[in-house]
C-alpha cells in the first residue's frame, strides 16, 4: 500500500549536501542520450532504445502525463533519476526516483528528490511524493526532505 506525503512551502524543504563534482539538471534530448542509454543498460542489460525512440517517449510522457525527467550526473555518468508529474492544477509529484544499485546509500536519491521538489515548490505548487509502505529507504528520503505523511 502506498503512503502519500506532501510539502507545501520551500521553508520546510531540507537541502542535502551536494558534492562539487555532482550536477543535477533536467535531461536534454538528444544531448543526454548516451548517458541515459548507459544508465539503463547498467540497470537492465537488454534495454534497447534509439535516440529517436527515447525522444518520442520523452515527448509522449510530457504531453500525456505532464512528466519530465532530471538526472544526477557525476563525471558525465547518470547515477540517479527522477521526474515531476503534473497530475493536478495545484499538486505535482516528485516521482520515478531511481538510483543505480552500486550508488545507493550515498545520498543521490535525496539530491534528485530535492531538485524536483524545489522545482515544484518554486512553481507555486504543493509537492507530493508517494512510496510503498515497506520501502523504508525512500520513506527516509521523503522524511529527510521535510514531507509530511497525509492521513486519508
Amino acid at each position: 500500500m502506498d503512503i502519500i506525503y506532501e510539502l507545501e512551502d520551500i521553508e520546510n524543504l531540507n537541502k542535502p549536501e551536494i558534492p562539487d563534482d555532482v550536477v543535477i539538471r533536467w535531461q536534454k534530448v538528444p544531448d543526454d542520450y548516451s548517458a541515459v542509454r548507459q544508465y539503463w543498460l547498467d540497470k537492465s542489460p537488454d534495454w534497447q532504445s534509439s535516440v529517436e525512440e527515447w525522444a518520442q517517449w520523452m515527448e509522449k510522457e510530457k504531453s500525456d502525463n505532464g512528466c519530465f525527467y532530471c538526472a544526477v550526473f557525476r563525471n558525465g555518468k547518470i547515477i540517479a533519476i527522477g521526474s515531476v508529474e503534473k497530475y493536478s492544477e495545484n499538486k505535482w509529484e516528485t516521482a520515478f526516483v531511481r538510483t543505480l544499485i552500486a550508488e545507493r546509500n550515498k545520498g543521490y536519491a535525496k539530491m534528485v528528490c530535492y531538485f524536483v521538489t524545489k522545482y515544484i515548490l518554486d512553481s507555486g505548487k504543493i509537492a507530493t511524493c508517494r512510496t510503498d509502505e515497506e520501502n523504508y529507504p525512500m520513506r527516509n528520503v521523503i522524511k529527510f526532505l521535510g514531507f509530511k505523511e497525509q492521513i486519508l
